[in-house]
């Protein structure tokens, strides 16, 4: 499987053998309430993190192990590809600089 626990691990502490545990009782839940139940988990454990974006993580990276879906598989069967390119700067000069000669925001 191509599933790649390691962000995951940084960003929450709580380790692919930990996640797998937790989700092991839950293996016949379908996305949404493992998601959910994943939500609950990282926020407990890890309240600091992005909790919704790591929840969805390891349960994508989960359902991939139980063989529900392939990498980039999306919950409806369909595939989907995105791409985000970082600037170098600060967010809130860029946006306030595209604000100018705006009459109304």
């Amino acid at each position: 499987m191509s599933s790649n626990w390691q962000p995951v691990e940084r960003a929450t502490g709580i380790s692919k053998q930990q996640w797998l545990e937790f989700f092991e009782p839950h293996k016949d839940k379908d996305h949404k309430e493992l998601a959910q139940l994943a939500l609950e988990y990282v926020a407990e454990k890890a309240p600091e993190c992005n909790q919704g974006w790591w929840a969805q993580y390891a349960t994508i990276n989960y359902e991939e192990i139980l063989g529900r879906r392939k990498p980039g598989q999306r919950s409806d069967g369909k595939y989907g590809a995105s791409a985000s390119k970082t600037l170098p700067g600060v967010a809130r000069r860029s946006w306030w600089r595209g604000l100018r000669g705006q009459k109304k925001i």
